[in-house]
Order: C-alpha cells, then sequence, then structure tokens
C-alpha cells in the first residue's frame, strides 16, 4: 500500500511539474512571438492553459514601448482569451477558432524628438512620403514572426490615449472610444496588429494630430475590416427582419380597427340618442306634475278668508 501511495504522490506532483512547466515555456513562446511581430516587449503576469479543453487565458499583458519613449507603457490588455486547434499546432500550423482581446487602454506616444511609437511597430512596416528605408535595428529578437490564421476575434478597447513630449510641456489628451467588435477570418499575426490599430484611431484625432497615415494602414487590410462590418450587416438585417414581421402583422390589426372604432362609435350614438330621450321624458313628466300642482293650489281658500 505504502509503495502505491508513493506513486500516486510521484504521478501528481510529476502532473503539476508538467503542467507549471507547459505554462512557463507557453508563456515565453508568446512573449518571444509577439517581439517578433511588434518588435516590442511583453509583459505577462498570468497564463493558463486548460488541459481539458483547448483554451488558453492570459490575464494582465502589458506590451511595453522602447527606451527612447518617455512613457513605459503601450498597451495594457487585462485579459487575452484564445481557442485553439490542437491538432493542426501539432502539425506545426497555428490555427486559432476564436481569440477575445479585452484592450483597456492604447496608448499612443510622440517622443520628445517628435517619434511615434506607432511608427516603431513591426507589424505596420510603413515609412512615410519621402522616406527611404528604414534602417536596422540590432535590437529584437532574431527570426521570423509565427504564421497564424484565426477564424474569429472579438476586439474590445475601453481608452486610447495621446501623450507628446515634443513640445515645451507634455500634453495628453483621452479618448473614450469603448469599442467593441467582431472580425473574421484573419491571416496572419500582422493583420492582426494592424487591424487593432487602426480601430484603435478611427474614432480619435490621433492621425490627423501625429500625420500618421491611418488610411493607407485601412486599405492594407480592408478585406478584414469588411469581415466587421458584414458582421455588423447581419445584424441589422435580422434586427429589420424582425421589424418587418412586427409590420407584417400589424395591416390586419389596423384593418379591424376603423370598424371596430365605428361600431364604438355607434354604441355612443345609441347611448347618447336613448339619454337625450329619457331626458326628454323626464322634462315632459316634469311640467305635467307642475302644471296640476298649480291648479290644486289655486282651488285653496285662505282659512283666514279672502283679503279687500
Amino acid at each position: 500500500m505504502k509503495k502505491i501511495g508513493s506513486i500516486l504522490i510521484f504521478l501528481v506532483v510529476l502532473l503539476g511539474v508538467i503542467i507549471g512547466a507547459k505554462n512557463i515555456l507557453a508563456k515565453a513562446a508568446m512573449e518571444n512571438g509577439v517581439k517578433l511581430v511588434t518588435g516590442f516587449p511583453l509583459s505577462i503576469e498570468k497564463l493558463d492553459i486548460n488541459l481539458m479543453g483547448t483554451f488558453i487565458k492570459v490575464q494582465n499583458l502589458h506590451l511595453i514601448n522602447p527606451d527612447e519613449f518617455e512613457e513605459r507603457t503601450f498597451v495594457n490588455l487585462p485579459e487575452f482569451f484564445i481557442d485553439y486547434d490542437f491538432p493542426a499546432i501539432v502539425k506545426g500550423d497555428i490555427h486559432l477558432n476564436e481569440i477575445r482581446l479585452n484592450l483597456e487602454e492604447v496608448i499612443v506616444v510622440r517622443n520628445q524628438n517628435g517619434e511615434l511609437n506607432l511608427d516603431r511597430l513591426k507589424a505596420l512596416g510603413q515609412k512615410k512620403e519621402g522616406e527611404g528605408e528604414k534602417p536596422k535595428t540590432e535590437e529584437g529578437p532574431k527570426g521570423e514572426a509565427p504564421k497564424i490564421r484565426i477564424d474569429a476575434a472579438e476586439l474590445k478597447i475601453g481608452k486610447v490615449v495621446f501623450k507628446d513630449y515634443s513640445g515645451a510641456k507634455p500634453t495628453t489628451k483621452n479618448f473614450n472610444i469603448n469599442l467593441n467588435e467582431r472580425l473574421e477570418d484573419i491571416k496572419s499575426a500582422d493583420q492582426l496588429v494592424r487591424i487593432i490599430v487602426v480601430k484603435a484611431l478611427a474614432s480619435t484625432s490621433i492621425a490627423q494630430l501625429t500625420n500618421f497615415d491611418l488610411n493607407g494602414l485601412q486599405s492594407s487590410v480592408a478585406g478584414a475590416l469588411n469581415s466587421s462590418v458584414k458582421l455588423a450587416d447581419d445584424m441589422t438585417k435580422a434586427a429589420m427582419a424582425k421589424t418587418g414581421q412586427v409590420l407584417d402583422s400589424a395591416p390586419g390589426a389596423l384593418k379591424d380597427a376603423p370598424a371596430a372604432l365605428l361600431n364604438e362609435t355607434k354604441d355612443l350614438g345609441k347611448l347618447a340618442e336613448s339619454a337625450g330621450s329619457s331626458a326628454k321624458n323626464a322634462a315632459g313628466a316634469l311640467a305635467e306634475t307642475t302644471k296640476s300642482l298649480t291648479g290644486s293650489l289655486s282651488k285653496l281658500k285662505s282659512p283666514f278668508g279672502d283679503k279687500e
């Protein structure tokens, strides 16, 4: 019995080590992969892989700005949920069935040299008009960004902040955009980053304030953005269809309404007519009673005799 108990304890400890190691390895892989895609370091507080299912829950992620920027944080992401295709991943194909990104805050920074942190994002890969190729930096991990396919993505962005350190005094502008959208068929990690930047800036004036080429970035992810609009259109159509059903059932009720109203009006007319007739009869009876009473009084003699 002691031997069996020792074996069970060993297996439990081994399972705990495997789970812990898996989380640690997954955390390191995600941090390295994000840096390959963005060029920015990623800090993860907690990551859990569900062994019974096919999902990963990541909490309190922080995408960190390069050292040249006065603001340390680029993105605060309290929660990141991933539902992955395990057989595909075993074969080396990173296929994600669904992801849910909850970005509490995106902080766009222009440093004292006039440089935007957005322009450092490797996934954007855009250069301004008149610029040559940007010099390659020696910093950052070597290798290619992982190839990823994402079937569906739910994206939430609470607030976008613009901090400008290029003037005499630092300035801050806050934009509460409260975005909540669903997108489909995202073909790469680069495309996902571009979509997030487009969605974050589209409802703000940051692109105008910084001369950032938002239109060019939008055109580069037009297909994925259209999937978001299509999903919204489907919801609208569903609402309109429901409204149509209500309206389709309305004509019958509206058709019957005039007849019902007419009947009610006739009933009221009869009631008024009846009331008028009753009043007329009552008035006639009152007149007859008055006439009879007057006649009776005139026949009475005064007990004191007639006055001369």
